[in-house]
């Protein structure tokens, strides 16, 4: 999962410019999702992304 989540910021930080170009603020937090929105013990900034990963050790699905 370490991988799939690296190679998804990656992408993310390299095509900004898809945000820009559209009048959007890029993403400024990106996390694994643990319920962030709904937990008063979170800090992070919007926009933000919040990652999600179900699966087995090399198939299942990434939620956003």
């Amino acid at each position: 999962m370490t991988n799939l989540y690296l190679k998804f910021i990656d992408k993310l930080e390299k095509n900004k410019h898809i945000f820009t170009q559209k009048g959007l603020t890029p993403p400024r937090f990106i996390d694994i999702w643990d319920g962030q929105p709904y937990n008063e013990d979170y800090e992070f900034v919007y926009p933000c992304i919040f990652f999600d990963y179900a699966g087995k050790t090399k198939t299942g699905t990434a939620t956003v």
